[in-house]
């Protein structure tokens, strides 16, 4: 909801809590503190808190720990308003508004993903930066299609993942071994019981030294020099029993 900028948000703040779960706790600064406001919170089934005004001469319950909590949204809008356009509501439709304040999210977001990275790879993670890093970009990607979809073409987005969820249960049991060799190539690569170089020796006799490893299969060079791809899904079931 976008309303003008001289007007109080208090004004338009009833609308915004009518999906407000039961037993829910609403944090609030000052500016909330009404009891008409306080009133229809409490028909919802939920908890104001909210910091009394002044000016206030009744009592009100506000736990000042609780409401440290709201310094998440504070320091959203801080960040959010570090970008002109947002700050000074170029946008004449509310529509370009919204669809600026999108991006200005996943951006701010990615700069987080970002730092989690350089985290990473300082720690000597790279993999693990690598696979945090396309695992995030996939999300934005399906996030921004299925947001133009709906918003650009009108598409009835819950209908069209309900059919995708179909088609993608068939797509998995088509694919269950070639997806089994991923998620097994993921969980070894990020859990690495062994790095290339390793001589390692499996559970049903094959030894040999890892040359490559990816997210489908481990290739072993063996003392016979022949190279032997082992698929991930079957490594990963069968174990490894020693590692040097």
């Amino acid at each position: 909801m976008l309303t003008a900028g001289q007007k109080s948000d208090i004004a338009s703040a009833a609308d915004l809590i009518k999906d407000l779960p039961e037993g829910a706790m609403l944090l609030a600064d000052k500016g909330y503190d009404a009891n008409a406001f306080r009133t229809a919170i409490t028909d919802q089934k939920a908890w104001a808190n909210i910091p009394p005004k002044a000016n206030r001469k009744d009592p009100i319950c506000f736990s000042p720990f609780l409401y440290k909590a709201r310094n998440l949204i504070e320091r959203f809008f801080n960040k959010a308003k570090q970008f002109r356009r947002i700050a000074t509501r170029y946008d004449k439709l509310a529509e370009n508004y919204l669809a600026a304040l999108k991006l200005v999210a996943i951006r701010i977001w990615w700069a987080l993903i970002g730092f989690v990275r350089i985290y990473l790879v300082v720690e000597r993670k790279p993999r693990e930066a690598r696979l945090l890093q396309d695992l995030v970009v996939g999300i934005v990607y399906v996030g921004m299609l299925l947001s133009i979809l709906a918003f650009v073409f009108a598409v009835p987005v819950g209908t069209l993942i309900t059919t995708s969820g179909v088609f993608a249960i068939m797509l998995g049991l088509a694919l269950q071994n070639t997806l089994g060799d991923l998620f097994s190539g993921i969980a070894l690569n990020v859990g690495r019981p062994y790095v290339l170089g390793n001589w390692i020796i499996l559970s049903d006799g094959t030894e040999g030294r890892v040359i490559e490893t990816n997210w489908q299969s481990t290739h072993l060079l063996t003392a016979a020099h022949d190279v032997v791809a082992v698929p991930n899904s079957l490594l990963a079931e069968i174990g490894v029993n020693k590692c040097q």
